[in-house]
């Protein structure tokens, strides 16, 4: 059946999410040590993953649109993760990506990073809304004027919709006889 809008929407920022770590990870982080001791978790996470995500959201789409503004509260999150980084990080001498890391090249740096990697995401929100404005799918060839297509799943009814007529002229009654009866078995034959 159909997702709870709730979720199609969780689904939607998750999406952003895991796009902008794809993309900030192979751009500003995939030559440096980010702590993970094995490999294949830096390629599952930063490279499988994000991909996957993407092409679930395009291949199945909300069923209904999500608006631009809904995308942008998506936003909020990483927003506040940044605030959240940036005022720890001096608390404890610790910040969790180079890029936001004062001590290295100054807020100047810092912010101008936040600022692409916002621009971005904010893109992303964009194109994911736009998504949801994509037809699912084309009308078949050869509808008449005004025939609405409602996929089989979604329980609505067309607006131009009509009950099957019988046909004007009626198909012969085709009869079809059973199959013959095998001969009988032939009697014992007696012992002599």
């Amino acid at each position: 059946g159909e997702s709870p809008r709730w979720l199609e929407l969780l689904r939607g920022a998750a999406t952003i999410y895991i796009t902008i770590t794809g993309i900030v990870y192979n751009l500003l982080l995939s030559n440096i040590d980010v702590n993970t001791p094995i490999p294949w978790i830096n390629v599952a996470l930063h490279y499988t993953i994000p991909t996957i995500m993407v092409i679930d959201w395009l291949v199945d789409l909300p069923k209904t649109r999500v608006p631009v503004r809904t995308s942008l509260i998506w936003l909020g999150f990483p927003l506040l993760y940044l605030v959240y980084s940036l005022i720890r990080g001096p608390i404890v001498d610790w910040y969790p990506y180079p890029f936001l890391d004062p001590r290295v090249s100054g807020y100047g740096t810092v912010a101008a990073m936040a600022l692409a990697i916002a621009a971005a995401a904010f893109l992303f929100a964009l194109i994911a809304a736009f998504s949801t404005r994509l037809p699912i799918a084309p009308p078949p060839a050869g509808l008449p004027s005004g025939a609405t297509v409602v996929p089989l799943h979604s329980g609505a009814t067309p607006p131009n919709y009509a009950p099957l007529r019988p046909h004007p002229t009626p198909l012969p009654r085709v009869t079809i006889p059973p199959p013959p009866r095998p001969p009988p078995p032939p009697p014992p034959v007696p012992d002599p």
